[in-house]
């Protein structure tokens, strides 16, 4: 009997339609598990940082006045007064001298209302961009 070195034309067919179903989908699935965390991640990790942000001891933010759309906070820090207020594109920080920052950009625009529920504290809510609301409880420092 010979012995025949390689594959036969069968063999080299099927190896290459398993290679070719396998990177179809692959090609598939990874621009959706992109997608889908990226999305999910994002929304939850913002929302978080935002209220991170306004309850930092390095701001040491005072309450000052609550209307069911704009907060206005004082800084122990640098005792300005700024103003916290949803817009078109984001929830922003505003200071009466006229700079800004931006907290949170993926919300829905006007979503943002506040209702005081305490001395020192706020009901924060929110529709976020892909339309999970989101509220919770902000606790700023005491007057000294």
């Amino acid at each position: 009997m010979l012995m025949r070195k390689g594959f036969t034309i069968l063999e080299c067919i099927v190896s290459l339609l398993v290679l070719v179903m396998i990177s179809g989908l692959i090609q598939f699935v990874i621009p959706m598990t992109s997608k889908i965390n990226t999305h999910s991640w994002k929304d939850a990790t913002d929302w978080y940082l935002f209220l991170q942000r306004l309850e930092d001891p390095a701001y040491k933010f005072r309450l000052v006045k609550v209307t069911s759309n704009c907060l206005e906070l004082n800084s122990m820090v640098n005792g300005r007064n700024y103003f916290l207020l949803g817009g078109k594109k984001a929830v922003y920080l505003k200071t009466m001298q006229g700079g800004y920052m931006p907290l949170l950009v993926n919300y829905q625009p006007y979503s943002l209302t506040f209702d005081e529920s305490g001395p020192n504290s706020v009901t924060v809510r929110c529709r976020l961009d892909n339309g999970e609301e989101k509220n919770a409880k902000i606790s700023f420092q005491q007057e000294w």
